[in-house]
């Protein structure tokens, strides 16, 4: 199809990215002590690599956002993290994206060479940006996008912050397979209403 076919956008691929801060974890047990019973199988990377990475990336530097009407990526490493072992996770995605998948494990990394990149930011959580972010990355703006909000991922944290009580004090596994089973049941929900 050339780039000005009709049907061009009918099998886009829409990758949504959110943060949650209240699934917070404390630093209880150990891998050692509380092995997950799906070690990566479902919903979680398989743990070792997972901290191996982050290990190795410790004192890489989140870049601030300029977005000054939207702090919780700027605050997050103001919060109190004392304890905990997952604080919640939030991302400047667009800067540097390249750059960034180039220090991914080779595993995660994508051949985006000849893929045409459009970054977005959801609906709900736009008007929380400044005006020039508001215009840079609203859906509205896009030929043929259609009804998209891209806020798939913001649907299910209502459902899974239930879990945060029940699930914040519990060793690493069974912290892991707890949320691989609430994952599982949100998007057997969206199956099957």
């Amino acid at each position: 199809m050339t780039a000005s076919s009709p049907g061009r956008d009918v099998d886009a691929l829409f990758v949504a990215l959110d943060a949650n801060f209240c699934l917070r974890h404390h630093a209880v047990s150990s891998n050692e002590n509380d092995l997950s019973l799906s070690q990566g199988w479902a919903y979680f990377m398989e743990d070792r690599a997972f901290k191996a990475y982050l290990n190795d990336h410790k004192n890489n530097v989140q870049e601030k956002s300029t977005c000054l009407n939207h702090n919780m990526v700027n605050m997050a490493e103001v919060k109190s993290k004392k304890g905990c072992d997952a604080t919640g996770v939030g991302m400047v995605w667009h800067k540097k994206l390249l750059q960034q998948l180039d220090k991914m494990p080779p595993s995660l990394q994508l051949n985006l060479c000849h893929q045409d990149l459009t970054f977005l930011v959801p609906k709900f959580h736009l008007p929380a940006h400044i005006t020039s972010c508001q215009w840079t990355f609203s859906f509205d703006w896009i030929k043929g996008i259609g009804r998209t909000d891209g806020e798939e991922p913001e649907h299910g944290w209502a459902n899974l912050n239930l879990a945060a009580g029940c699930t914040k004090d519990t060793g690493p596994g069974h912290h892991c397979d707890m949320l691989d089973d609430y994952f599982g049941d949100w998007n057997w929900k969206k199956l099957f209403p």
